[in-house]
């Protein structure tokens, strides 16, 4: 990081944060991840002969993304949804 962006207030809030979040059971902690992919997306290699452009026409992307959200502590998973 560059210097002019820690400043000393920047450093005394972290470490505020930190003994806060510290404090606090693990057992109160939950998780949120969430991630995205396209099921319609696939890995391509071409060819050509030289001083020929390799050249291939794709259909727009149409398909639905899917989404998929965990809640998950120490314990484990402790929620999940799949958004399709």
């Amino acid at each position: 990081m560059p210097a002019t962006i820690v400043t000393p207030q920047l450093i005394k809030a972290r470490t505020n944060y930190a003994r806060t979040v510290r404090g606090i059971p693990d057992h109160y902690l939950l998780f949120l991840d969430e991630t995205g992919f396209n099921l319609h997306t696939t890995t391509n290699n071409g060819y050509s002969s030289v001083n020929i452009n390799a050249y291939r026409l794709f259909p727009a992307n149409r398909q639905r993304n899917v989404s998929l959200m965990t809640f998950f502590s120490t314990n484990g998973v402790f929620h999940h949804k799949c958004l399709v």
